[in-house]
């Protein structure tokens, strides 16, 4: 359910979408990727939604979960991790 909202759509929307973003990147690898990196992206949540509740009903397996708390990990580190070449608020307070 969570993967058919990004990546499965009626054939009308994803081209209007495919070419604003290939109007917006002006460059066809460019296009690719950004369409393909939404759809890795919403398989991998889709994955962790799936194989974390299969975990807490108690019918999980271990190699789903483990790469769901791998996908979770990568996806907390890319959110919390510090800007490059930002300070930080003690570095600027100083």
């Amino acid at each position: 359910m969570c993967c058919k909202n990004i990546c499965i759509k009626p054939p009308s929307f994803v081209k209007s979408v495919m070419g604003a973003i290939k109007r917006e990147m002006n460059n066809r690898k460019w296009t690719a990727f950004a369409i393909g990196y939404q759809c890795v992206f919403a398989y991998a949540v889709s994955l962790l939604i799936y194989q974390l509740g299969m975990l807490f009903s108690g019918a999980g397996n271990v190699i789903g979960s483990i790469a769901a708390f791998a996908v979770l990990g990568i996806i907390l580190y890319l959110l919390l991790r510090p800007a490059h070449g930002r300070k930080s608020a003690a570095e600027m307070s100083a």
